[in-house]
């Protein structure tokens, strides 16, 4: 159990929250990228794993009284929710054999970078607390933010033209939505941090 352990090796055990966190991202990312099904069950499995070590950090944490980290498990456990939340977008791709424009790959593919970014960067931040990468974190996640927004209305305008077809919409859109989301939580956590 996390519970005794020293406020450094706490910070740690959020640094490889951190770090668990980007690896299922990454598993997302190369199971949309080349459709394995087998790479998103591996990135399910591991965010399994890390709602159970979100709720034994959280418990660790609170019997410290460490009030700077405690909300960043529940944050982490919020962006794993949104990662589970793609892995079935992208095995209802799969399944359903929903082919996606090239935009549209490349699109995804672009915040699926951006938010690797983000949380290489969160990990050095919970860290070093450096304001300087906090301040690039808050800006380069409401940079994505608006990016997913522009590219939710240029998919519409290419349902409209007839380059996307309808069954990749709402498959297209849970992702964007998605990974919107994973950027607003690192920013919140971010910011937190600011504090």
């Amino acid at each position: 159990m996390l519970i005794f352990l020293t406020m450094e090796r706490k910070i740690d055990e959020v640094g490889l929250m951190c770090n668990r966190t980007r690896v299922m991202l990454k598993k997302v990312a190369k199971g949309f990228r080349v459709h394995s099904k087998k790479l998103l069950k591996d990135a399910d499995k591991l965010g399994k794993d890390i709602d159970v070590g979100c709720v034994q950090l959280m418990d660790s944490l609170i019997s410290s009284a460490e009030k700077l980290l405690i909300p960043l498990p529940s944050d982490f456990e919020r962006i794993g929710d949104s990662l589970e939340s793609i892995i079935h977008s992208v095995s209802t791709k799969i399944k359903d054999r929903v082919m996606f424009s090239d935009e549209a790959v490349k699109e995804i593919e672009s915040l699926f970078e951006g938010v690797d970014e983000l949380l290489e960067c969160l990990h050095d931040c919970i860290k070093t607390k450096n304001r300087i990468l906090i301040n690039h974190i808050v800006e380069r996640s409401k940079e994505l933010s608006e990016l997913s927004d522009k590219y939710s209305c240029i998919h519409q305008e290419r349902l409209v033209d007839g380059l996307c077809v309808p069954k990749a919409s709402p498959v297209y859109l849970d992702m964007i939505d998605s990974l919107r989301n994973i950027t607003i939580h690192i920013c919140i956590m971010a910011e937190r941090l600011r504090a």
